[in-house]
Parts: C-alpha cells; structure tokens; sequence
C-alpha cells in the first residue's frame, strides 16, 4: 500500500513539474515572440516616420528644390528605405512647364512618361504625378519624370493614400536592376498643403499638392530589427496579405530545427503602410529543450516507491503553496497601502486646489478694495493741496492719508497671502532694508540662534519693492536658522560681487556687473534652496507679523527674478552659504568697500555693534 502510495505521489509530481516547465517555456516563448513582433513593428514605422517628415518639408517648403530635398534623403536613407521620390501634382497644362524644369534640374532633356497616360477604359488622367526628385538619382536616374499611376500596380496605393489621408503601400515588386533576393514594396503618402486638414475624400483630392513615396526592403528592415536577437531561439517567418486572402512569403529566419507542438507557434500581424503582414513565430526543439528537466522521468522510472520520499515530496509542495500565499498575502498588503497613500495625496491635492481657488477669490476683492483705497488718497491728496497748510481739514487729510497706507499694507497682506502679491518699486538703501529684515528675522526666531551680521559698505541705494525684500531677506535668514548646529552663530553679511558675462550667462542674470550680496552660512554643508525654505508659524500668522512674501522658497526665488536678481546656494571650506544678489543701478553705484562692521542681533530691541572682530 505504501508502495502504491509513493508511486501514485511520484506520477502527480512528475507530471505537475512537466506542467510547470511546459508553462515557463511557453512564458519564455511569448517574452521572446512578443519582444521580435514590437522590433519589427519599430522597424516598419521607422519609413513611415521618415515620409511624414518629408510631406511636413515639402508643405512647408512646396518649392525645396533638388539639393535641399538630396540633402534630407541623405540623412534617412537606409538599407532598409533605400529610395526616396517627390511626385507633385500637376495638371495637363502643366506638363511643358514642368518638363522645363526637369531639364533645368538635371541639366538633359527628360520627358513625362508616358506621353498620355490613361485609366481603366481609355480615359486620360485628369492629373498627373510625375517623379521630380529621386534620390538616390545616380542608382534610379531613369526613373525621374516616371507617371506611376499609368500602371494599375501603383495606381491603386496612391488613389487609397489620396481618399483616406494616410500612408499606402503596394504589393512587394522587385526593382529595375536589383538582387532577386531583395523584397520592395513602395509606401505612398500624401502632401497637403501647410494648415489644411482636409475631413472627406472629396476634400482631399482637392486639396492634394502630391505624394512622398519610399521603396522599402522589407529583408533589410527585418534583417535590422531582427539583428539585436543573437540567439536562434525563435524562427520568424513574414508572409504578405494579398487579395482574397492570399499570402506571400516576404522574408523568413531559421532558428535550428522548429518544434512539431503546434500549441507553441504564434501568429499575429504587422502594419506597414496601412498593409497588414502576417507574422509566423515557431520555437527551435534547441529552445524548448532549456526547459526541460529529466529530473520527473528519471522519478517515475525508478518509482519513488519508498513512502518517505513521496512524504518529502509531498511537503515540498506544501511549502510551495504556504509561500506562495504568503507572498500573495504580503502583496495584497502592500497594495492596500498603496492605495490609502495615493488616496492621502488626492485628498491633499484637493485641500491645496481649495486654498488655491480661495486665494484667488481673496485676491480679487483685495484688488477692488485697493482700487477704492487708491481713489480716497487721490481725492485726499487733492484736498490737502487746496487747503491752507497746517488748517484743521489738512490734519483730518493727513489722517486719511495714512489710513489709506495702512489699508494699502493690509491689501498687500492678502496679495503675498494668496499668492497674487503687487510689487511697488521705488529707490531704496538696501542697508536700510538689510538692518530691517535682520530685526523681523530675530523677532520671527525667537530663542534661536544668534545673528552675526556684517556689511562692508555703507550706503546702497537700489530700485526695489521695500516689502518685498524685507520679507525675502528675513525668510532667507529664518530658513537658514533652522539648520544652524547648538552652540554657533548664524552669520549675516552684505557686501558686493562683481559678476562677469559668463557667469551672468550661466546663470541667467539681465546683465553682467557690480551685484549687492546677502550671504547667509549656517556653518554646515551640502544645503540646497529647497533646504531653506520657511513657512509662517501658528504664532506669526495669528499676529500678523508673518512674511507672508515668501511661503517657501519659491516667492524668495521670484522675489529675486522680479528684482532682476538671483537666489542660489555656494559650498565654501566652511559650509553651504546661501546668497541673494541684486543688480546696483549704474547711475547709482554702492558705496566703495570700507572696513567691514558687524554687529550680533541677539534681542529684536537690541542692537550692539561689534568691531571688525565682531
């Protein structure tokens, strides 16, 4: 009995581990069919592309002349597209005027042939198109002025690329003084002129200007594509569609002897040229046999009779199907996280969309209001000028003129708040603006660390937005701050840079020249702009003392571009400083450089100079 039971145990091994190699072999041959099927798809677009680019020239350019169009044929042509042809449309008054500049083109005398074309039933075409350039000429030179559509072989592609709009292809033919071997098909496309995107049929045999058209190779292509593949695992075999069914053979591999199970050979098709072509794929015997483990035989002949053996392999399977379910188990978890996390991030882009369309509508009644405060101080300033200086309706216009400030500052508030900030430029010491901004950045940090700052010229006067650069200046600090290690002190300094036209060109500044310099170091290394971003805490946004500019370093960046300036980063010995420059006017240069002073804000009401020693 126990005897029965092992080699019953050993045939439903051996033929489930025959199954399983049977399905990774079949696995492998998809992979490998599949990866042979989108190489030769890439193959066939590859001429196709290379018309589109050529009709969009030609419609662009309806009169590239001959050297224009051998110079573009020059970069495409390939094995694989070895002929390039414009055939314009031409009507039958045309034909002397074209043939004119056939022979002042290719210096002889070259005629439309044939002379009179005709269709079906005797009837003359009502258009023709002749071969005007060809490349390349010196191979196919007998072939410029050839009308195609006398010859129903080409007539039929071009009259379907002409109704539908895409690209035709003929039946495979053999060219005029080329290799048996070789497999040509000719692809027709199009040209319409620049803009116009013909719908109906009718439309675009009005419209058409001509037809690009590329004799393909279809063994060269193939042969290309197929190239990356070196091993023999797979036989490709390509057969042309024809009429009724029918089917050619255009190119086929050998890969070894092909397998006789019929359950592993593919067949699916390619397009070119609007042509479908059917592709045969067969696995080599040498392929299959990669898959094939005599193990399971070896195990039923012998029998595996002993009961031990059929336990253990008995177990093997179980331990397959735990891991199995583990595996699925662990992945069916990681998807669940997947999914809260990009529901979180939905969630979030919809919380960021609402404050966005808040801040727009907050933008737009600031706007209103600071049209209706701009129209109080104008008729307050008018009514301070009418009367007499120091009267009591001059101190009640004073009054009114600065509640209208204090209304603009408000407004500009809500601008930086929403995002949408209005910038008012005027003549400014940025020295004023530098001490300014380093007493809001002590106020804003608290019991951080202490500023050390420095400047080295006295006086710098600069067209600017006061506001502004204040908040700008004091985001860079506080955002600097917060990566300053226990125990040092955050250095500040103002000085000058000299800019040459390279760097201003790398980058990106108006001009080269004389920079003012705002360097912030916090004594570590490898900081980025994106490391000293800042955000207004709960306490500065409840207060109103917030630099609401900024809101990361973004508004900081924009800031400096709408000054004409520059925000970036710079490693030295000492770590990562990082600089805001701003251009100094040419007609109102900064002060010479003098002996530097510093000065160490440690309280927002107190301010203590230091020597040069600081």
């Amino acid at each position: 009995m126990l005897g029965m039971l092992g080699l019953t145990f050993t045939v439903l091994g051996s033929s489930t581990l025959r199954q399983l190699q049977r399905t990774e072999a079949r696995v492998a041959f998809e992979d490998a069919a599949a990866a042979r099927v989108a190489a030769m798809q890439r193959a066939f677009d590859q001429p196709v592309e290379v018309l589109h680019g050529l009709a969009a020239l030609l419609a662009a350019q309806p009169q590239l002349d001959r050297k224009g169009f051998s110079r573009y044929a020059g970069e495409v042509l390939s094995p694989g597209l070895q002929v390039l042809a414009w055939r314009p449309r031409l009507a039958p008054a045309d034909l002397a005027v074209f043939e004119a500049r056939l022979r002042h083109e290719y210096g002889r005398e070259i005629r439309v042939r044939p002379g009179t074309p005709r269709v079906a039933g005797g009837a003359p075409l009502d258009a023709y198109f002749p071969i005007l350039y060809l490349e390349p000429s010196a191979s196919f030179t007998t072939l410029v002025g050839f009308e195609g559509r006398a010859d129903s072989l080409y007539r039929a592609p071009m009259d379907r690329a002409r109704d539908t709009g895409r690209p035709a292809v003929t039946p495979l033919v053999r060219l005029p003084g080329r290799p048996e071997t070789e497999a040509t098909a000719t692809i027709y496309l199009p040209v319409f002129p620049a803009g116009v995107s013909p719908a109906t049929p009718a439309e675009r045999a009005a419209a058409l200007t001509g037809f690009v058209s590329g004799v393909v190779d279809v063994r060269a292509l193939l042969d290309e594509a197929l190239r990356v593949f070196t091993d023999s695992a797979v036989s490709v075999t390509v057969y042309a569609d024809g009429p009724e069914g029918a089917q050619s053979l255009a190119y086929a591999t050998a890969a070894g002897r092909p397998t006789d199970d019929a359950s592993f050979r593919k067949r699916t098709r390619v397009d070119l040229g609007g042509r479908p072509w059917t592709v045969e794929l067969v696995p080599s015997e040498s392929f299959l046999a990669r898959y094939r483990d005599p193990a399971p035989t070896l195990a039923l002949l012998s029998g595996f009779v002993i009961t031990l053996l059929a336990s253990a392999f008995l177990w093997q399977l179980l331990s397959r199907k735990a891991q199995v379910e583990a595996e699925a188990r662990a992945r069916t978890r990681a998807l669940a996280i997947e999914v809260e996390r990009r529901q979180r991030a939905e969630r979030a882009l919809e919380n960021r969309r609402s404050l966005e369309r808040l801040g727009g509508l907050a933008a737009g009644i600031a706007h209103e209001f600071n049209n209706l405060i701009q129209i109080i101080r104008g008729f307050a300033e008018v009514t301070k000028g009418e009367v007499p200086r120091g009267s009591r309706v001059d101190r009640h216009m004073d009054e009114v003129l600065a509640t209208t400030r204090r209304a603009s500052e408000v407004v500009q508030r809500i601008l930086r708040l929403s995002g949408h900030s209005v910038t008012v430029m005027g003549h400014l010491d940025l020295v004023n603006v530098f001490n300014a901004a380093l007493d809001r950045a002590r106020t804003r940090l608290g019991d951080g660390p202490v500023l050390v700052a420095a400047r080295s010229i006295d006086l710098a006067r600069i067209e600017g937005d006061r506001e502004q650069l204040t908040g700008a200046i004091a985001d860079i600090v506080v955002g600097t701050a917060r990566h300053v290690p226990p125990g040092r002190d955050l250095q500040v300094r103002l000085d000058t840079a000299d800019v040459g036209p390279a760097e201003a060109m790398e980058w990106a500044l108006d001009r080269a020249g004389t920079y003012l310099r705002i360097a912030v170091a916090a004594g570590v290394a490898g900081l980025s702009v994106d490391d000293v971003a800042t955000r207004p805490n709960a306490a500065e946004s409840r207060d109103g003392g917030a630099d609401w500019l900024a809101a990361g370093v973004g508004g900081v960046a924009g800031v400096a571009h709408r000054h004409g300036g520059l925000l970036r980063t710079r490693e030295t010995s000492e770590g990562t400083v990082v600089e805001l420059l701003l251009p100094v006017p040419a007609d109102s240069p900064a002060t010479p450089p003098r002996a530097t002073r510093r000065r160490r804000v440690t309280d927002p009401l107190r301010i203590v100079e230091a020597g040069p020693e600081g």
